[in-house]
C-alpha cells in the first residue's frame, strides 16, 4: 500500500496533477496514520477526490499487473477528474429531475392505507411479505412480517404480498382501503379484464 499510494512515481505524478502535493509530507508515518492525517486535513470535496484517487490508483495497478496496460500519472488524474465531474453532474441532474422528495401521504377521511412489499431469496426459494396499515392521522393500526417457503419466483413472491394485503383488509372488515405497493407486474395483472391463464 505504501508503494502504490505514496512511493510509486506514477502516484506522485497523480497527486501533483490533483494539487495534493502537501499530502506527500509525513512520509515517516505508517499507512494508517498517514491516511488518517490526510482525511483530517482535507475538506469534503477534497476527501471525495482523494478517495476516488485511491480507487483509481488501485484499478490502474490491477490493469498493469493483470492486463499489461500502463498509464502515466496525468492520464490517471484526468480519469479521476472526469469521473468526479460525471458523478457531480449526475447528482445535480437527479436532484433537478426528482425535485422535492416524495413523502408518505396520509389517507383522506375514512380511508385506511396499507403499504406493503415483498422480498425474494431465489437460492432458498423463500420470500417475505411486509405490511404496514395506517389511518388518516398517520398512526399505525397494524404491521406484520411473514416468511413464505417453497416460492418459485419473484413474481410469486410479489403476488403473495398482494394476497396478504387483501387477506388483512378483509379479515379486519375495513371498507375503504388504499393499497400501496411497488410491483407493477402484479398491478397490471389485477387490472386486466380478461381471464387470468397463469398458474
Amino acid at each position: 500500500m505504501n508503494h502504490i499510494f505514496r512511493e510509486c512515481p506514477v502516484t506522485s505524478e497523480v497527486w501533483r496533477a490533483l494539487s495534493f502535493q502537501s499530502i506527500m509530507m509525513n512520509q515517516s508515518e505508517d499507512f494508517v496514520q498517514w491516511i488518517t492525517w490526510v482525511l483530517e486535513k482535507l475538506n469534503l470535496y477534497q476527501i471525495r477526490l482523494f478517495c476516488c484517487a485511491l480507487w483509481a490508483m488501485w484499478g490502474d495497478r490491477n490493469k498493469r499487473i493483470h492486463e499489461g496496460k500502463f498509464s502515466n500519472g496525468k492520464e490517471v488524474a484526468n480519469f479521476i477528474n472526469s469521473y468526479i465531474s460525471e458523478i457531480t453532474s449526475l447528482g445535480k441532474r437527479y436532484m433537478s429531475f426528482t425535485g422535492e422528495k416524495k413523502r408518505w401521504k396520509y389517507p383522506q377521511g375514512v380511508f385506511i392505507k396499507i403499504n406493503f412489499d415483498g422480498a425474494y431469496n431465489k437460492s432458498q426459494n423463500r420470500s417475505a411479505s411486509g405490511v404496514v396499515v395506517r389511518y388518516s392521522e398517520g398512526k399505525i393500526l397494524l404491521s406484520c412480517l411473514e416468511i413464505h417457503n417453497d416460492i418459485s419466483s419473484a413474481f410469486a413472491a410479489e403476488a403473495i404480498s398482494w394476497w396478504k394485503v387483501v387477506q388483512v383488509g378483509t379479515e379486519k372488515g375495513w371498507q375503504f382501503l388504499i393499497l400501496e405497493g411497488d410491483s407493477l407486474a402484479i398491478i397490471k395483472k389485477c387490472s386486466t379484464k380478461g381471464q387470468d391463464r397463469s398458474m
